[in-house]
């Protein structure tokens, strides 16, 4: 067996510095851009001009909730998905009188992830006061930590370990070659076709870093400029059908969600909450299935049941909605004020 000299290995060694070189500095800007903001501390989130990466909100939510929750002392949540943004703690506070309200949604939100929060609230001697919870058949029927970048919830709320989750994020990097429409981004502020959605945004989004309302005021400038043309956009609006009639959900509560309901209902019991739980009305326009609509009211009472789901004049108005994902700020204000005037 031939053996091998010094130089040959210096020269192997070289060779294998200069190969994994590149490798080593494109890891580096990782840990020095933290592109996910899931590193560092930050006071604002949202303080980059676009094109920025799109956030896993969630995370956003956790971290100021306990960053601020001493000082603040937060007695009231918001919960929901994305759809849950439509509401703001400002347009919530004349219903609530005095209390000190935050807004906790997740991207992709769960009964999982309102569950986790809520324990979360508990651990730390929180109060809750009032709760609005925003929720919709995709929400109650994810039993599950949802384990995309985006959707991933904080480990003080999944559990996770915190090495697990941060993998999450640095495998992230280099997924889909994540990393060279990073720098592509980064550098030439353009996006280009091959730059896939909900990972990066030229949108304007305001957060507050206090209640963690967050809004893009983009898309209401552009439905107040030209109404007729932002609704004529088919990305935003041609893959949902908007019938006049959806039909019914499928049920999608089971043994594993009823048990959180349950659990969720436990804890509002516990802080002596007063709660509401509004269905959203979705563009689909298609109804709560009635199985599940009848857990919900015997879990948590049908008094706390504010169902806007099905045909019915908000859904039936286009013009209600952002995209076929998600209604606007006035809608929100017009739920709550029916919810809340009608007790």
């Amino acid at each position: 067996m031939k053996r091998i000299s010094a130089i040959d290995f210096a020269i192997f060694l070289g060779k294998a510095f200069f190969f994994l070189l590149p490798l080593a500095f494109i890891t580096a800007t990782y840990f020095v851009v933290d592109p996910f903001k899931v590193l560092g501390s930050y006071e604002d989130f949202y303080n980059t001009s676009p094109p920025h990466v799109v956030l896993n909100r969630g995370y956003v939510s956790t971290e100021l909730y306990l960053r601020h929750y001493k000082k603040y002392q937060y007695d009231s949540f918001i919960f929901g998905s994305s759809r849950s943004l439509a509401y703001q703690t400002k347009d919530w506070q004349p219903y609530i009188g005095k209390a000190s309200p935050f807004h906790w949604d997740s991207s992709g939100e769960s009964l999982f992830g309102i569950l986790g929060a809520l324990k979360l609230i508990d651990r730390t001697g929180g109060d809750i006061k009032n709760a609005l919870l925003i929720i919709d058949p995709l929400l109650l029927k994810q039993d599950s930590e949802d384990e995309r970048r985006i959707a991933v919830h904080h480990p003080q709320v999944s559990g996770w370990p915190w090495l697990k989750f941060q993998w999450k994020f640095f495998r992230g990097y280099f997924e889909r070659g994540f990393c060279i429409r990073y720098w592509d981004l980064k550098l030439f502020k353009t996006e280009r076709p091959y730059m896939y959605e909900m990972v990066f945004s030229q949108n304007y989004f305001f957060s507050d870093p206090v209640t963690n309302d967050y809004s893009s005021a983009k898309n209401e400038e552009a439905i107040e400029a030209n109404p007729k043309k932002y609704y004529s956009n088919r990305k935003r609006f041609g893959r949902v059908a908007h019938t006049g009639g959806g039909g019914e959900n499928e049920a999608v509560l089971k043994d594993k969600q009823v048990e959180m309901l349950h659990d969720i209902r436990s804890i509002f019991l516990k802080k002596k909450t007063q709660y509401k739980i509004v269905i959203s009305p979705l563009f689909d326009q298609k109804k709560i299935n009635r199985k599940d609509l009848k857990i919900l009211q015997n879990v948590f009472g049908e008094r706390t049941i504010h169902d806007f789901s099905g045909s019915n004049e908000l859904t039936r108005n286009i013009r209600n909605y952002r995209d076929s994902g998600h209604y606007r700020p006035h809608v929100a204000r017009h739920i709550m004020k029916s919810v809340y005037e009608k007790d």
